[in-house]
């Protein structure tokens, strides 16, 4: 999952944020094809041993009832299983988010050697 931050760059999907009114699975590698939620990608750039990065979804974006949020490193069209990093929420712990504020998933980080 790592790899297209590291190298600051993005293919095809990898490095992808959904986040989703459904539940996604839970296993470590999987789809985010077929997540009904609104996608957005980072772009981190190159820095030393680490990346850091962030999305921001405006007001018009990601309109719902939020259960679920993840990062895809699908770096292929043709296979989308790929590993992925998962945020479910519990019932009952989700969250809605409306069109009059934006949402921020941010300062995820990916350190590496010494």
């Amino acid at each position: 999952m790592a790899d297209a931050p590291a190298r600051g760059t993005r293919f095809q999907g990898a490095g992808m944020v959904v986040v989703s009114s459904s539940a996604l699975p839970l296993n470590y590698i999987h789809t985010t094809e077929f997540a009904t939620g609104a996608v957005k990608s980072h772009f981190a750039a190159a820095s030393g041993r680490s990346r850091q990065a962030s999305v921001l979804f405006n007001t018009n974006e990601a309109v719902m009832t939020i259960r679920s949020v993840a990062i895809s490193a699908n770096t292929r069209t043709t296979n989308p299983h790929s590993p992925t990093a998962n945020l479910v929420f519990d019932n009952g712990q989700e969250f809605s988010k409306d069109n009059q504020h934006r949402l921020s998933v941010a300062n995820w980080q990916i350190t590496w050697g010494s």
